[in-house]
């Protein structure tokens, strides 16, 4: 939202925030409303179970990708070819210049805490509401379906895991009653380690047998509060930032810029998750909204393709800001968009890319 309380991203992304109702929504509603979504699409074909392996190159053009699918491994080529994987592993692979997590600042060992949300279930949400709405702090607050705060209890607690610590509470009730809790925050994650990522599922799911009777006993509202489960997989919030035409910056963000060739408006605070040796994560400015141009998901040095999502054309402090999902939302619609444009007019991505 913008500071006037409008709605900035549009198009594909709205139809979603209309049907599940809002920021915050039950998950088995928006799973069911996505595969609807894709499956009773005619110019889509839903493939599930599968997994990249390799880009198929002519040059320094991609013209397909191999998948393995339910254990073979399956051709599929393509005029055009778009990148939504979370850490642009097709790019990478096709050879994409990037730098991975902070090191376009010399940063590049810094590991932000990644997050792995937990569900409760036996939480008093009146309770919740009254508290979060009536404690004299500005910061925090609760809706029928949302709540944040807790900070002070959260910070609090003290960590059997060193690598790990639990903040203020961000919850989202979902309609079997159940509150999904995201607080938890993991170090010495490795983004692109699928090793690296079942550990620290595993050392966080060790660390809530402490943490849930900690909440139980300090957290008003969450007296009888049992632990349902854990999410299947970590929110990760950065690892690579491929080099595109133009890099969105910053000052981009913090400036709130328009772009010629914009495809997506924002409006997220710039928002530096910690690492290990801090306690708390660093907002860096909060813009009214700025511009994503199609040129930061038009990467270099490969042809016919494009990058949507986190992993896009930003410096890793616009990423802060841009890495949100209706942002890559928006740029998929647009690059479906630019996709058909440019194989009816028979114009490469580059070329739109220049072409005011």
């Amino acid at each position: 939202e913008s500071r006037d309380g409008s709605i900035l991203t549009q198009g594909l992304f709205m139809e979603f925030y209309d049907a599940v109702g809002g920021t915050a929504f039950d998950v088995e509603t928006a799973k069911q409303f996505f595969y609807d979504w894709v499956v009773n699409e005619k110019n889509a074909t839903l493939k599930l179970n599968t997994a990249f392996v390799e880009p198929i190159m002519e040059g320094n053009t991609i013209t397909g990708v191999v998948v393995n699918e339910n254990g073979k491994n399956i051709i599929y080529t393509g005029d055009r070819i778009i990148d939504a994987t979370v850490d642009a592993d097709v790019a990478a692979a096709s050879g994409v210049p990037y730098t991975v997590a902070g090191e376009d600042i010399g940063e590049k060992e810094r590991q932000m805490g990644v997050t792995l949300v937990f569900e409760l279930s036996g939480v008093n949400w009146d309770t919740v509401v009254d508290y979060l709405e009536n404690d004299d702090n500005a910061g925090t607050g609760a809706t029928d379906k949302t709540a944040w705060g807790y900070t002070r209890e959260g910070y609090a607690y003290e960590p059997k895991d060193e690598l790990m610590r639990l903040r203020g509470f961000n919850a989202a009730r979902q309609d079997n009653g159940n509150v999904l809790i995201n607080a938890l925050i993991i170090f010495g994650v490795d983004a692109m380690s699928e090793e690296s990522k079942a550990e620290g599922i595993a050392r966080a799911q060790k660390e809530l047998e402490y943490i849930v009777p900690y909440v139980r006993e300090n957290f008003i509202g969450f007296e009888n509060a049992e632990l349902v489960g854990t999410a299947s997989q970590l929110y990760i919030r950065e690892s690579r930032h491929i080099i595109g035409e133009y890099q969105l910056t910053i000052d981009d963000v913090l400036e709130n810029r328009d772009q010629w060739d914009k495809i997506a408006i924002v409006a997220y605070p710039a928002d530096i998750q910690p690492t290990a040796g801090q306690t708390y994560g660093t907002v860096i400015g909060s813009p009214d909204r700025y511009a994503i141009p199609f040129r930061s998901i038009v990467p270099l040095e490969v042809e016919n393709m494009l990058v949507i999502g986190r992993s896009a054309s930003y410096t890793s402090l616009a990423a802060g800001s841009a890495r949100v999902i209706p942002v890559g939302m928006a740029e998929g619609e647009a690059a479906g968009v630019a996709s058909a444009y440019s194989l009816e007019n028979q114009i490469g991505f580059r070329d739109m890319a220049a072409d005011e």
